[in-house]
């Protein structure tokens, strides 16, 4: 198939998630993580059918690397907030300390196996475990408002959850930014350390944030506020791409730049919002697509040890959690409730199998497949039944049924 029709499938897939995906966070329609889609580009990718060749993925990859950053722009400047509601510094700190600690955790576990059965070693492994933590620590906040929002759960323990959900993004993003200046463009003529060219690649986001702000309180029509934005990402990505580096991390601290200095944070908010659901679908079917599961070796045992070591860092990071007053009535199932990854996830794979392809790219994405589905499968009933034990999900109705109520009412034979 050629690229053209690829990318006239991709934008009709942008145009339903405008509708499909937009609809999923108000009426709980679909599957929380999106993973329908990823299965999509998984069939017609060239692993399976071979509808779409490798060939036409590498003539996409600059619309891959625009989306991404897209996604990451939006994801900064809706960061700190669950809607209109601000997180608290105490929540996000706790976030994003959870968030690291599930990533080392998972890292650490992928380390000792890559070490014995791969033969990954040195630079390439120390990129690989920052790739397997950056797509293993975060908790989609889909899914969180997905369980939330279709059962109507209301109280403490569902603004936690939602909260712990939304705050913990920035370590992926920053693992990410990290992890690819670990390895700069061939010839790139500044002669920077890894620290330096992360540093330099946030400082540039912030900078253009700071810059597209100014702008921003000087014009306020909509289509000069769209031409900012938009100027803006694409400058950064491009900037980001030239270096080598993570225009992931360079637009998410740029959309938070925006959020916090252009004072019109509402306003963009709405603005970029229905664009984030335009571009989900078309980058979860072309991460599911760039799949191949023949680059990592022994498949089946990675994949074992990095859900068994997801788990038991998310069951660690719920019994933490349920330390705290928003989750003391939780229950034992509040960990497992964190287990739902996603989109970001598989975005964030996508990147590392653009970045690094072969073996390390491919680990990375595949692990990203792996614990999406993986949480798809338990993570929602888990959090909905931490949700019901906290008393903020009313019980099915038949659970409410005493036997007074199989009775026929009085004055009825």
């Amino acid at each position: 198939m050629s690229a053209i029709l690829v990318l006239v499938g991709l934008l009709v897939l942008a145009y339903l998630g405008s509708i499909l995906v937009g609809g999923r966070s108000v009426r709980g329609y679909g599957l929380p993580s999106g993973s329908e889609w990823v299965l999509l580009g998984l069939v017609v990718g060239p692993h399976f059918l071979g509808t779409v060749t490798r060939p036409t993925l590498a003539a996409l990859e600059p619309l891959a690397l625009v989306a991404l950053a897209w996604l990451a722009l939006v994801t900064g400047i809706d960061y700190g907030f669950v809607g209109a509601r601000r997180i608290r510094v105490r929540r996000l700190s706790a976030a994003i300390v959870l968030s690291l600690g599930s990533a080392v955790g998972v890292a650490g576990a992928f380390a000792v196996y890559a070490q014995t059965f791969t033969s990954l070693r040195g630079h390439d492994l120390l990129i690989a475990c920052i790739g397997v933590g950056a797509v293993s620590c975060e908790t989609t906040r889909y899914a969180v408002r997905w369980v939330v929002e279709r059962y109507a759960a209301t109280g403490p323990l569902s603004d936690l959850v939602a909260d712990i959900a939304d705050g913990d993004d920035v370590v992926p993003l920053l693992a990410i930014t990290v992890a690819f200046t670990l390895d700069p463009t061939p010839g790139l003529t500044l002669a920077l350390p890894f620290w330096g060219l992360s540093l330099a690649t946030l400082g540039a986001g912030a900078l253009l944030g700071a810059l597209g702000s100014a702008l921003l309180r000087v014009e306020l029509r909509v289509t000069q506020t769209w031409g900012i934005v938009l100027g803006a990402a694409l400058f950064g990505g491009g900037i980001a791409s030239r270096i080598g580096s993570s225009g992931l991390g360079l637009c998410f601290v740029l959309g938070l730049a925006l959020s916090l200095l252009a004072g019109r944070r509402d306003e963009l908010r709405a603005l970029v919002e229905p664009s984030e659901h335009s571009v989900i679908l078309p980058v979860l079917v072309l991460a599911g697509a760039y799949v191949d599961f023949d680059a990592p070796a022994h498949l089946g045992l990675l994949i074992g040890v990095v859900l068994a070591a997801r788990v038991a860092v998310k069951w660690t990071s719920g019994a933490l959690l349920r330390l705290s007053r928003g989750g003391r009535n939780a229950g034992p199932f509040l960990g497992f409730g964190l287990l739902p990854s996603g989109a970001l996830a598989m975005a964030f794979g996508l990147a590392f199998a653009l970045r690094f392809p072969g073996e390390v790219g491919q680990t990375v994405l595949i692990v990203a497949l792996s614990v999406t589905l993986f949480g798809e499968l338990f993570g929602p009933t888990a959090l909905l039944f931490a949700l019901r034990r906290a008393g903020e999900v009313d019980a099915p109705v038949s659970s409410r049924l005493g036997r007074k109520s199989d009775r026929p009412p009085a004055g009825v034979r």
